[in-house]
């Protein structure tokens, strides 16, 4: 993919893994004129979850990630590029965000996140909902720019205001992802989609493998058998965890792992999406062959399993396999925390 550039990221390590003691992290920090405001956190009552540090990192020009790496003179595989905007990396600090708070993830307080600018008059400003009409219309013209993103837009707005708005806002969505579309197909015309199938018993490592193969990417982790797509946004990374048989057709299987047919759609219960899908991962227990045999096939004869094998490179992902790509994770004497992630 080439060195990645970015002007936000994130550095999430445990402290025993750490080259860089955490009482050092504002003096490092303070020491590049490149970074413009940093600040970190220790997470130590995530429910299941091994305490850990986050640093965020916003740099006055897009930055290399090596670059970043080697601040904390650790591993590329510990930075995440945050495509999200500033505000965003800072709300996830103390899990104010949105989503942390769907997936019920501690609050932890602004008092425990050491910055060098004033992070708690940052989050109020964050966290401040408009009011009135005008204010409404000027917040929704903003996201309609491009000046805010879908996270702090619904910040601001609070769930009442969003669902009054909500044919305004869904016709912005639309436009947005559309001129995406028809951008990601001008870039991607003429290279292949890659899919990857990881499959392998439960709990051995499938999905974390998959988060490790996209590190440093924008992706969309996609999971629900009601409904996979509906927090795709446009993402060229996919990852659909845990996919099982006839959650959706096996049809619509071919088609978003076509290679090279690009203007295609996902399976949405509303309506169908649009997919700017350069990488693929499939984890699943079903290998490509037993889930071909699960699967309600109309016409065997048509909807062959070559037509699904010829799309795909297939992982069987086992705890041998783990222990190798996630030695620091998987290794044999680390086995007995890795249930607890």
């Amino acid at each position: 993919m080439g060195e990645l550039r970015s002007h936000n990221f994130m550095y999430v390590q445990q402290p025993k893994y750490l080259k860089i003691k955490p009482e050092q992290f504002a003096e490092v920090l303070n020491g590049r004129k490149s970074i413009i405001n940093w600040a970190f956190i220790k997470h130590d009552k995530d429910e299941g979850v091994e305490e850990h540090y986050h640093v965020i990192l916003h740099y006055r020009n897009a930055t290399r990630l090596s670059t970043v790496a080697r601040l904390f003179n650790d591993n590329p595989e510990r930075i995440q590029i945050w495509d999200n905007r500033w505000n965003n990396a800072c709300g996830y600090l103390i899990h104010a965000t949105s989503n942390s708070a769907e997936d019920g993830k501690y609050p932890y307080d602004v008092n425990e996140v050491t910055a060098n600018f004033d992070f708690d008059e940052k989050i109020k400003e964050i966290q401040s909902r408009v009011s009135g009409s005008k204010n409404i219309e000027k917040v929704i013209t903003q996201y309609g720019n491009y000046e805010i993103s879908r996270e702090e837009l619904e910040l601001k707005l609070g769930d009442a205001e969003l669902a009054k708005n909500h044919v305004w806002i869904s016709r912005i969505d639309d436009l947005h992802a559309q001129r995406e579309h028809d951008n990601f197909l001008k870039e991607f015309e003429g290279r292949a989609q890659e899919t990857l199938w990881l499959w392998g018993s439960a709990g051995v490592g499938k999905s974390r493998y998959a988060k490790l193969l996209t590190e440093g990417t924008k992706t969309a982790k996609l999971g629900s058998s009601r409904d996979y797509f509906q927090d795709y946004h446009g993402e060229n990374y996919v990852i659909l965890n845990d996919l099982r048989p006839n959650e959706f057709s096996y049809a619509d299987l071919l088609r978003i792992t076509d290679p090279y047919e690009h203007d295609k759609s996902a399976p949405r219960r509303y309506h169908d999406l649009k997919l700017n899908l350069k990488t693929l991962i499939i984890t699943s227990p079903y290998s490509p062959e037993d889930f071909y045999e699960y699967c309600k096939i109309q016409n065997y004869q048509i909807d062959t399993f070559e037509q699904l094998k010829r799309r795909l490179h297939v992982i069987h992902v086992t705890e041998d396999l783990m222990k190798q790509v996630m030695p620091d994770e998987f290794g044999e004497n680390n086995l007995s925390d890795l249930f607890g992630f």
